[in-house]
C-alpha cells in the first residue's frame, strides 16, 4: 500500500514484539525463546531480546543485520531527528538516536550500556543482575540471587560467573545503584 500510495520513500516501518513469551502465563503453549533464557516478565534476554525490522527503501540497505543493543526507548529520539525536531537540552531521555546504525553507518553502534528494569545491566557483553522481584508462578526471578553473565560466550545464561570475576560484579552492581539514584531524582518533586 504504501507504493501503491508513492509512500514509500518518505515512510520509515518499524517492526518489533514488545517482550519474549509470556512463560509466566502457566499455559504449556506460550512460546520459547530457545536459545535464550526465560521470557515476558523476567530479566534473562528471552524477555527482551526479540526480532526488529526497520524498512525504508533508499534510506536503510536491503539485507542488513545488526546485533547491537536497541530497544522501543530509541525510537522517540530517533523519530524526533528524522521529523527535524529537538529535544531540549535540559531533559533526560531514555534511549538514543539510533538512526545512523539503520542507515548502515559504518562508524554506527547501539547503546554499549542498557538497563533491565531496576535489577540488570548489560556492558557489552557481560550482563549482571541482582535483587530481582518474584513474577508470576513459573517465574525464574529470585531477589537473593546475583547473577554474572557473558552473553557472548553463553548466549543462554547458563554459566553464572559471579564468583569469577568479583571486579566486574562491583562494577556493574554500582551501575545499577547509580542508575536507580538517578531515576529517583528524575520523579522527585521539584520546588
Amino acid at each position: 500500500t504504501l507504493k501503491a500510495e508513492n509512500l514509500a520513500t518518505n515512510t520509515l516501518v518499524f517492526f518489533s514484539s514488545d517482550n519474549g513469551p509470556a512463560l509466566y502465563s502457566g499455559y504449556d503453549n506460550a512460546g520459547s525463546a530457545d536459545p535464550l533464557r526465560g521470557g515476558k516478565c523476567t530479566t534473562y534476554d528471552g524477555g527482551y531480546r526479540v526480532p526488529g525490522i526497520a524498512w525504508w527503501p533508499g534510506i536503510i540497505p536491503a539485507g542488513q543485520v545488526c546485533d547491537d543493543i536497541v530497544s522501543g526507548l530509541d525510537l522517540f529520539p530517533t523519530l524526533v531527528r528524522l521529523c527535524g525536531g529537538r529535544i531540549p537540552p535540559d531533559r533526560k531521555i531514555d534511549g538514543n538516536d539510533i538512526f545512523p546504525l539503520l542507515a548502515g553507518g559504518q562508524d554506527a553502534a547501539g547503546a554499549e550500556e542498557f538497563y533491565y528494569w531496576f535489577s540488570a545491566v548489560r556492558l557489552g557483553d557481560w550482563k549482571y543482575r541482582e535483587g530481582l522481584l518474584k513474577l508470576g508462578p513459573k517465574s525464574e526471578d529470585n531477589p537473593s540471587v546475583k547473577q554474572l553473565f557473558n552473553l557472548k560466550k553463553d548466549i543462554g545464561e547458563s554459566t553464572n560467573l559471579v564468583d569469577q570475576y568479583p571486579e566486574k560484579v562491583q562494577l556493574l552492581s554500582g551501575k545499577i545503584g547509580a542508575f536507580i539514584k538517578d531515576c529517583q531524582r528524575s520523579v522527585a518533586p521539584q520546588n
